[in-house]
């Protein structure tokens, strides 16, 4: 990503140096979207402020670790999900998360994809997959990363993900009882 004609690793390598004002063009453009997942990931609207706090300022300490091998997007994402497993590990007596609170992450106009009500039913059977494919699903549809970039967020090989991906959709399609029709392989939730 180029943040006003700076790279990604140009933007890292003078904030390194001293410019930590720039560090405002990491967290603008990410916020909402760490904000999102963690709330996709916790399902804790109480605790999503503290934790999106905690992972910028792991961001911030950890940026000389940031080597461009993959985009500061994916790099960031994975510091997230970090920071939700160690909450979660934290909070593991809690409910099972629900995905019904998210709004806004339907890409497709309400005339080309599902509606309000259908939506909702999608995330909550979403919100009943185990945290292994739930999460792939969430990275796919809901923050729109490609499979080799969840690869790399999750720290797992391409076809892990793509299995992932495959078999959290089949148990969607069951839990919607959905049967021979495959609305998830097609579109975007």
């Amino acid at each position: 990503m180029r943040q006003n004609d700076i790279t990604d690793e140009e933007l890292v390598r003078r904030i390194l140096q001293g410019e930590d004002h720039l560090f405002e063009k990491i967290l603008v453009p990410y916020r909402d979207r760490v904000a999102a997942l963690i709330f996709s990931i916790t399902g804790s609207q109480s605790d999503l402020e503290d934790i999106a706090q905690e992972t910028f300022i792991s961001i911030y300490k950890n940026l000389a670790s940031f080597q461009g091998r993959s985009s500061l997007g994916t790099w960031i994402y994975r510091i997230t999900v970090n920071k939700c497993r160690d909450w979660q590990r934290g909070n593991y007596l809690r409910h099972p998360v629900e995905l019904l609170g998210i709004t806004g992450f339907n890409r497709a106009s309400p005339r080309d994809g599902p509606d309000l009500e259908e939506q909702e039913v999608i995330r909550n059977a979403i919100g009943r997959l185990p945290e292994k494919y739930r999460l792939v699903i969430v990275l796919y549809y809901f923050h729109d990363l490609s499979c080799p970039e969840i690869a790399e967020v999750l720290g797992l090989p391409k076809k892990t993900v793509e299995t992932r991906l495959a078999r959290g959709r089949n148990r969607i399609e069951k839990i919607l009882d959905w049967g021979g029709e495959s609305a998830c392989t097609e579109t975007r939730i």
